[in-house]
């Protein structure tokens, strides 16, 4: 009886030891080891936010951009998945963002100015919630012919078919502006309105003789156009970019497409300058805008590797912007490292 006591004993003490360096281990039913903590003690990994991203047609240079962004970046952080949504353009991004129809959008220095100070066409309150995350593309204005054609400039193209995009596009809007900047209307051309995915097939199977684009220098779709068919750039003069900024606010800059650029295009080119911005609205996760604010700016060579157009940003510009104010995530960011 001592013995079996001693037995016991024995058993009782060599488990208390086990159960201790096992972090008190228990065994159910089946022989698996079961936690004496409680059940959902241990935290787990917070799942992805899943975010939308406002871009435009699709095949167009946004949606092309806006999927190149969402890749990287859902590459080098988890906090928001992120999607690149088809639209109609940056005219409806503006809505879907305001409306909380997407999470995220991409759009001109233009336009959001004009919506965030309310001028005609967006009286909606609503609009004064949106605010930016970051400059993601520097846009060069391509009007583009082919060069087989005679027209050299803007005033060949009077009674010509000019393709400016679908009405309610920024990219429309733009265009009107620069053709009031020549001291024309629209009815002074062969208007069509043609998005900007299907602009180059356009132009390439002769449906219009010029189309006005907003695009990336080295623009892939032009490159692969001009590798079929020689293209012609014209050239925006100063005075006619003055006239036309002066109208738009002056919301865009003066720059050149260096000669070279694409075939058929030997002489530098002289056109407008825009900026393209990544914003949300004020209520937006600000942890969540932050780490995406972070990854796009730690990841500029990853973007130019996918993109040559992304070359042309640089961490200095973190801060550029219209006048609108930049989210809280964001601003934390460009704290962080000096830019704000």
């Amino acid at each position: 009886m001592k013995r079996t006591k001693r037995l016991f004993a024995s058993l009782m003490a060599a488990c208390l030891l086990l159960g201790t360096a096992a972090g008190c281990a228990s065994t159910n039913a089946g022989g698996q080891a079961q936690s004496s903590a409680p059940q959902g003690s241990t935290p787990e990994k917070t799942e992805s936010l899943k975010w939308s991203l406002a871009t435009s047609s699709s095949g167009s240079s946004p949606n092309t951009l806006g999927s190149i962004i969402s890749n990287v970046l859902n590459k080098n952080q988890d906090a928001v998945e992120l999607s690149a949504q088809v639209t109609a353009g940056f005219n409806e991004n503006l809505y879907l963002v305001m409306q909380g129809d997407a999470d995220l959008g991409m759009g001109t220095c233009l336009d959001l100015a004009q919506a965030y100070t309310m001028q005609e066409g967006f009286e909606d309150e609503g609009f004064k919630n949106l605010r930016l995350i970051g400059l993601y593309a520097i846009e060069y204005g391509h009007q583009i012919t082919r060069a087989d054609s005679n027209i050299k400039t803007l005033n060949d193209l009077v009674g010509k078919k000019l393709n400016i995009n679908t009405p309610s596009s920024v990219t429309a809007s733009r265009n009107r502006l620069i053709i009031g900047g020549m001291g024309k209307t629209p009815e002074d051309f062969q208007i069509f309105e043609i998005a900007t995915s299907g602009a180059m097939d356009g132009l390439r199977d002769k449906t219009f003789d010029a189309t006005f684009n907003g695009m990336s220098i080295g623009n892939s779709s032009v490159t692969e156009l001009s590798s079929q068919i020689p293209v012609h750039l014209i050239d925006i003069p100063e005075d006619v970019f003055e006239k036309f900024n002066e109208a738009a606010g002056g919301a865009f800059g003066y720059g050149v497409i260096p000669g070279g650029t694409y075939k058929g295009q030997d002489e530098d080119c002289n056109t407008w300058i825009g900026y393209n911005m990544l914003y949300c609205r004020a209520d937006t996760d600000e942890e969540a805008v932050y780490q995406l604010t972070r990854t796009l700016w730690e990841n500029l060579d990853e973007l130019a590797s996918a993109d040559t157009g992304f070359g042309a940003l640089s961490i200095d510009m973190a801060a550029f912007g219209p006048d609108l104010p930049f989210h809280p995530g964001a601003e934390r960011y460009l704290k962080e490292i000096g830019a704000m």
